[in-house]
């Protein structure tokens, strides 16, 4: 069921920065593009529906695991959907990655905390 006023097809224009790709969570492994129709398979990883479907017509493994699939089901990812219609809805920018600022990440940079770690000259680091 689709909600009043999302149209699955809507074409959406979004000002990327340079480096900004689509995020990998909201890309279909088969066809790198964004997933309008997310559906979960049996290898428990999500696809757009008619790049799933065609697959599964065709092969009996997973398009991203080489495994053998146990069913050929497909479930709405109901979530994924509702996130990837509001993000459309707001302009479709957060369906983008952000560039890095000044190039490399910053490898001193606490990844949970988002902030620096401080140390002593010549002690080790302890882990968190």
């Amino acid at each position: 069921s689709r909600r009043p006023g999302r149209d699955p097809r809507t074409v959406v224009e979004v000002a990327l920065e340079e480096g900004q790709e689509l995020r990998d969570e909201f890309t279909c492994p088969i066809t790198r593009s964004l997933m309008r129709v997310p559906v979960i398979a049996a290898d428990g990883h999500t696809y757009d529906r008619s790049a799933i479907e065609r697959w599964v017509a065709h092969h009996d493994i997973s398009p991203k695991t080489g495994e053998l699939l146990d069913h050929k089901l497909l479930v709405p990812n109901h979530n994924l959907k509702r996130l990837v219609d509001d993000l459309v809805a707001e302009g479709g920018s957060g369906l983008y990655s952000r560039p890095p600022r000044g190039g490399l990440v910053d490898q001193a940079k606490d990844p949970v905390q988002g902030s620096r770690r401080r140390r002593r000259p010549g002690t080790a680091s302890s882990a968190p």
